[in-house]
């Protein structure tokens, strides 16, 4: 970006935050996609949420990449697509921790028990 872009450095201050920031969502990403992998335990009532929280995070990985690479250029600072894919996170960040907390309590019996 220092030697492409000149740092940003004729880009007013809040659509150059955001440019430089969009990698963060990515990594964002990329952690969630961790924390899914690493679920041993699923609570059998909320096994369906779990499959909504699937899809989720793969529309999320479309949404993050579609911002990524076509918003970081808007010159406004609204960026719809990315929101959903922030939102779509939030959910299965939500439905992940139900699940962790409802399988570290012991409520009910868990799918691989």
């Amino acid at each position: 970006m220092m030697q492409a872009h000149n740092a940003l450095q004729d880009m007013p201050d809040g659509p150059r935050m955001l440019f430089r920031s969009a990698h963060i969502y990515t990594l964002l990403l990329a952690s969630f996609h961790l924390a899914f992998a690493s679920i041993t335990a699923v609570w059998k009532p909320i096994f369906p949420l779990i499959i909504i929280a699937s899809g989720l995070s793969f529309l999320s990985f479309i949404f993050i990449s579609y911002g990524f690479f076509n918003e970081s250029f808007a010159a406004d600072l609204n960026r719809p697509i990315s929101k959903l894919g922030l939102f779509s996170m939030f959910a299965v960040a939500l439905i992940l921790s139900l699940n962790a907390i409802f399988v570290r309590l012991g409520f009910g019996q868990a799918l691989d028990q």
